[in-house]
C-alpha cells in the first residue's frame, strides 16, 4: 500500500504508469536506482533518468551506431579483397579501430565500476586480455598487407595464443566435476559424452584449421582450401547433427522447452557460419570471381536492423502520453470523508467490502479503477 500510494502522489511515476503500464514502471524504477547508484564511492553527478522512449532512442541509436561502422568495416573490406582500392588496410580499418576504442572503454569502465565497489570480475578480465590479443593481431595483418614481409606464423601467434587459452578453458569444463556443476544450472547436456564433444570439439576445430591455414599462406603445403577449411565443416556437420537430435525429443517442462529454442537459434547461426564458409571456400578457391556474395549476408542484416531500428524509434516517440494526475487534497483518498471514513467499493461496481481507494484510482483516474493491491 505504501508503494502504490508513494507511486500515486508522484505526478511523474503516474505518468509513467499511465503509459507504459506496472512493467514500465519497474523498469524506469530499475534505471533510476541505477542512475542515483552511479554517484556512490565516485563522487560524480547523479545520472539523469530518462523516459521509457529516450532510453528506447538512445538504446537503438547505439546499436544503430555500431551497426553502420560495422558496414563501413564490410565496404572497405570488400574493396580491398576485390582489388578495386589501393589504400592502406590501416586506413580501410579504421571503422574496426573505432569498434576497438569503443570495447576497450567499455570493459574499462566496468572494470573500473567493479573495483570501486571490491568485486573484482575474471571475466572482464579475461575479455579484456582477449580483446588486446585480437587488436595485436589486426595489427600484424596490417603491417603484413602494407608491404612488410612477415611470415604469417607470426601474424596468427596472437591468435593461437588466444585458442590456446579457450582450449585450456575448454579442458577445466569437460572435468566431471564442472559437468555435474553446469548441468545443475542448466548450461550443460545431461549426457557427458555429448558434453565432452560439444565441449573439445569447437576449440579443437579452430586450432587445426589455423594450423593448415598458416601452413597454406606460408607455402609449406599445397592444400585446396576445402581441405584447409575441413575440420570447420567437420563440427559444423557434427553440431547440427546434435542440434536436429535435441529438436527431436519430446519436452517436458518449461526449462527444456527455453533449451530448444537456444537450440534453434544455435543452428540458425550455425548454419548462416557455415554458408558464409563454403562462399569464402569458392572464393578462394577462384569458382566465384568476386567477394561480394560472402558479404551480401552481413549487408541485408545490416539494412533490416537499420530499417527496424528507425521504425521503432518512430513508433515509440508517436506514443501518446498522458499528462500528470493532480493528487487530492487531504489524506489523498477518494471518496474519503473528513472522518477519514471510506468510500465502500460497492459504490464504484466492486466487491461489497470497504476498502480505501488511492489518488485517481476512480472511475476517471489514470490507473482505470485499479485498486492499490493491483498496483503492488
Amino acid at each position: 500500500m505504501q508503494h502504490a500510494y508513494s507511486v500515486l502522489s508522484n505526478p511523474k511515476l503516474r505518468s509513467i504508469y499511465d503509459s507504459y503500464g506496472e512493467q514500465g514502471l519497474r523498469m524506469y524504477e530499475s534505471y533510476t536506482s541505477f542512475a542515483e547508484g552511479s554517484s556512490d564511492d565516485g563522487g560524480g553527478p547523479t545520472m539523469v533518468p530518462l523516459s521509457p522512449g529516450q532510453l528506447a532512442s538512445i538504446v537503438c541509436g547505439a546499436i544503430g551506431l555500431l551497426v553502420c561502422l560495422f558496414t563501413a568495416l564490410c565496404v572497405d573490406v570488400l574493396l580491398k579483397l576485390n582489388g578495386s582500392t589501393d589504400a592502406s588496410l590501416s586506413l580501410l580499418l579504421i571503422p574496426l579501430w573505432i569498434l576497438d576504442s569503443f570495447a576497450l572503454l567499455a570493459l574499462y569502465i566496468f572494470l573500473t565500476s567493479t573495483a570501486r565497489k571490491g568485486q573484482p570480475s575474471h571475466s572482464a578480465v579475461f575479455s579484456l586480455i582477449m580483446l588486446l590479443l585480437f587488436v595485436a593481431f589486426q595489427v600484424l595483418v596490417c603491417v603484413r598487407v602494407d608491404g612488410t614481409h612477415l611470415p604469417f606464423w607470426a601474424v596468427f601467434l596472437p591468435l593461437y595464443v588466444t585458442e590456446a587459452i579457450e582450449l585450456v578453458r575448454a579442458c577445466a569444463r569437460v572435468r566431471p566435476s564442472a559437468h555435474d556443476a553446469e548441468r545443475a544450472a542448466g548450461k550443460a547436456h545431461p549426457t557427458y559424452a555429448w558434453h565432452v564433444l560439444l565441449t573439445l570439439g569447437w576449440p579443437s576445430a579452430r586450432v587445426a584449421t589455423l594450423v593448415l591455414l598458416v601452413l597454406r599462406l606460408d607455402g609449406l603445403l599445397a592444400l585446396d582450401w576445402w581441405l584447409v577449411f575441413t575440420p570447420l565443416y567437420a563440427y559444423v556437420l557434427f553440431y547440427l547433427c546434435f542440434g536436429c537430435q535435441q529438436l527431436s525429443t519430446p519436452v517436458h517442462s518449461e526449462r527444456e522447452q527455453m533449451l530448444q529454442m537456444g537450440h534453434r537459434l544455435c543452428m540458425l547461426f550455425t548454419s548462416v557460419l557455415a554458408l558464409l564458409l563454403v562462399l569464402a571456400t569458392l572464393t578462394l578457391n577462384g569458382d566465384l570471381h568476386s567477394w561480394l556474395p560472402f558479404f551480401m549476408l552481413p549487408f541485408i542484416f545490416s539494412g533490416c536492423f537499420c530499417f527496424c531500428c528507425c521504425c521503432v524509434v518512430c513508433c515509440v516517440r508517436m506514443m501518446p502520453t498522458s499528462g500528470p494526475v493532480e493528487v487530492p487534497p487531504g489524506d489523498g483518498f477518494d471518496g474519503a470523508t473528513e472522518s477519514g471514513a471510506s468510500t465502500p467499493r460497492s459504490e464504484i461496481g466492486q466487491p461489497t467490502e470497504d476498502a480505501p481507494l488511492l489518488p485517481g484510482a476512480g472511475a476517471k483516474g489514470g490507473y482505470g479503477g485499479k485498486r492499490a493491491a493491483d498496483i503492488v
